[in-house]
């Protein structure tokens, strides 16, 4: 039996913070996302290889590797049609990470193993400053904490937006040599 209802996601929103600053930068600035439109062989090999993507170009285990949406209609045996978005984050500091998101949009699979594809790359860098006091709420504390993050962190940041920057494009690059539209990768020294 099918019941059609919206999932249950009060935990969820009991672990967000109530109380934030949350400072977002995109990686490809000033695109927000890159998009790579493909057509031939191999479609199979570059929806299984995703995960590994994310997981070599951000340097992290598995476990840090979500599948959030996945699409698939096989209606029509001669084109399986498909849409999965995988995300992958990277713990910077205590406040800061790297969120990678790859897309796979019009996914289209023929019988033979080819087909097109959209990949859809995008790159985040996400601080988040908590406050959960009450003094952490007044006014005197934000110009406390423009002041530290101007003046502090800000470097660190910037020096954060290099490195989700080379995620990205190392992403990009590692999908591309997947799909043999580089004739050589050079990946950068770790």
């Amino acid at each position: 039996m099918y019941v059609e209802g919206a999932p249950d996601i009060s935990a969820e929103i009991a672990k967000t913070p109530k109380f934030a600053i949350i400072e977002e930068d995109d990686c490809f600035a000033p695109h927000r996302e890159v998009s790579i439109s493909y057509t031939g062989a191999n479609i199979r090999k570059i929806v299984k290889s995703i995960p590994k993507i994310i997981t070599d170009s951000l340097r992290v285990t598995s476990t840090n590797v979500f599948l959030d949406e996945y699409y698939l209609d096989n209606t029509d045996p001669n084109a399986v049609q498909f849409h999965i978005f995988y995300h992958g984050f990277k713990n910077l500091d205590k406040r800061t990470k790297a969120l990678l998101e790859i897309k796979i949009k019009d996914g289209l699979i023929k019988p033979d193993g080819s087909g097109s594809l959209t990949l859809e790359f995008k790159g985040t860098l996400k601080t988040t400053f908590e406050r959960r006091t009450v003094l952490q709420r007044t006014p005197f504390y934000d110009m406390f904490f423009k002041m530290y993050s101007y003046l502090f962190y800000d470097e660190m940041r910037r020096q954060f937006l290099t490195r989700c920057k080379e995620f990205s494009e190392n992403s990009m690059r590692k999908t591309k040599e997947i799909l043999k539209l580089m004739e050589t990768a050079v990946y950068p020294h770790t």
